[in-house]
Parts: C-alpha cells; structure tokens; sequence
C-alpha cells in the first residue's frame, strides 16, 4: 500500500497514470493491488485523483505560479482540463480552483499563511472486512 502510495504522490502529474502502471512498478498484479487498496475503504483511481489535487492545490496557493493559468494548472496535476480539476476539488470538498487561488489574496490579507482543508469520509463500515469509516484531512499550507 505505501509502495504503491509512494508511486502516485511521485507521478500524480502524469496524465497517463493508470493503476496497471503502479501495479507494475511496485511488481504486485493489478488484483492484489486493487485488493490492498479496497480492504482500506479506497481505491487506486481515488487516490490518484486526492493526489493530483493536492497538487494542484500546492500549485494554486503558491504565489510563485500566480503566473500559471487554471488550464495550466490542471495540466500540470495530472488533468486533462481546468473542469476536471475543479470538479476533483468539489469531490474533495475543496472550493473550485480560482476560488482556492483568490482566497489567498483575499482583503487585507497579504503576507498571511493560506491554508486549505478537507475532510473526506468513506461512509460504509464493512464489519466483516475490519474496515470501519474513516475520515482524512488534508491540509495544504504555503507561506504567502
């Protein structure tokens, strides 16, 4: 699970990430992974996907990429687009992308620390797997 973990956060920006890579890179098959995955209330697509939003979300909030589209963004965390971005951020409970970006600029804000959080929760317990709800915060602060 960590292996196959350390791979996403490595290549989230790839576009081409699928789970058959990371099972290959880690030489597990695609079923044990998928299993190791699922026995912890997750799968590989869902986290690629909080992968490449904290990606982006690390690029949104650092003033160094200001400079950097939407779009840009998006293509660089791994999306094909600014919508499938946007949408991934809803999924997470993140405000849309510019928003995300304005927020750090907000009035009478500058030179504070930015941050923002989510917090995901898998609903269905599965008492017979030992798999019980769990929630994950992320948090994604840059120094502004």
């Amino acid at each position: 699970y960590s292996a196959a973990l350390s791979v996403i956060t490595a290549r989230c920006g790839d576009p081409e990430l699928t789970a058959h890579m990371i099972a290959r890179e880690i030489n597990l098959s695609l079923r044990q992974l998928e299993r190791t995955f699922n026995a912890r209330s997750t799968t590989l697509s869902r986290e690629i996907r909080r992968a490449r939003v904290a990606r982006a979300s690390q690029l949104l909030l650092d003033p160094s990429y200001d400079a950097l589209s939407i779009e840009q963004v998006a293509r660089y965390s791994g999306f094909s687009r600014g919508s499938s971005l946007a949408r991934a951020m809803r999924e997470e409970g993140l405000d849309v992308p510019g928003k995300v970006r304005s927020r750090r600029l907000g009035p009478g804000r500058s030179g504070t620390t930015a941050t923002t959080t989510a917090t995901h929760s898998d609903r269905g317990d599965d008492p017979e797997h030992g798999v019980r709800n769990r929630s994950v915060d992320y948090v994604v602060t840059v120094p502004s």
